[in-house]
C-alpha cells in the first residue's frame, strides 16, 4: 500500500504551515498579533508593570559607564598583578595575538 504525501507536507516537516505562502493569511496573523501585543501592553498599563523607556535607558547608561570603567581599569590591574615583568613587548605581543 502506498502512502498519499499531502500536498504540502514539506512546508510542514519544516514546522511551516500554509499560512506563510498565503499573503492574506500573513496580513491576518500580523494583525492578530499587533492587537494581542495591544492588549498585553494595556492589561500592564492597568496593573502598573509597565517601565518607562527614559528610566531604562538611564539604568542602561549606569550600568554601562559602570562596565566601561571596568574594562578600562583592567590594564592598570594587570600590571599590578604581573608587576615589574608587565614590559612593552608583552604589550605587542599580546596585540599581536589578537587579545
Amino acid at each position: 500500500m502506498a502512502f498519499k504525501t499531502l500536498p504540502n507536507a514539506h512546508l510542514l516537516s519544516l514546522g511551516l504551515s500554509t499560512c506563510y505562502r498565503n499573503p492574506y493569511l500573513r496580513e491576518r496573523n500580523a494583525q492578530i498579533r499587533a492587537k494581542r501585543l495591544t492588549a498585553e501592553m494595556v492589561l500592564a498599563r492597568e496593573r502598573d508593570e509597565l517601565i518607562e523607556k527614559e528610566l531604562v535607558l538611564r539604568q542602561l547608561a549606569f550600568i554601562m559607564i559602570a562596565f566601561r570603567q571596568a574594562v578600562l581599569a583592567l590594564p592598570g590591574k594587570l600590571r599590578a598583578a604581573i608587576g615589574a615583568g608587565f614590559t612593552h613587548e608583552m604589550v605587542q605581543q599580546a596585540r599581536g595575538a589578537g587579545l
